[in-house]
């Protein structure tokens, strides 16, 4: 959904902030984990960013998490959960983030052709 569209529905503005993911330990071991945040364009974490559904709330403003970016959302907080607990469905989450990739590569690429 393009930002046009949204506004005609009556939708927030998409988030302004980028979705941070690092691995914490190895992906083979039990304790392996993902850490997320939402960081600002120099990098640096937003505080106070709270995630209700397919939104993101600071500071009392609500913005939309844009496919497929909530998508990267849902399948990093799978993989970090308390569901994958074996190395099989740790691999099976993993592979399930990965195949999202390609769109995002595919939206920044049609942001860069709109700015």
């Amino acid at each position: 959904m393009t930002e046009a569209q949204a506004k005609v529905l009556g939708l927030p503005s998409s988030v302004p902030f980028a979705f941070d993911i690092r691995a914490n330990g190895m992906i083979n071991q039990p304790d392996f984990s993902l850490s997320t945040s939402w960081v600002n364009a120099g990098g640096v974490r937003e505080h106070g960013v709270t995630r209700k559904g397919g939104f993101v709330l600071k500071k009392g403003a609500y913005y939309r998490i844009p496919s497929p970016i909530y998508e990267i959302v849902k399948a990093s907080e799978l993989l970090s959960s308390n569901q994958v607990n074996d190395e099989a469905t740790r691999y099976k989450a993993l592979n399930a983030l990965q195949e999202l990739l390609p769109k995002i590569e595919k939206m920044l690429a049609l942001n860069r052709m709109c700015t």
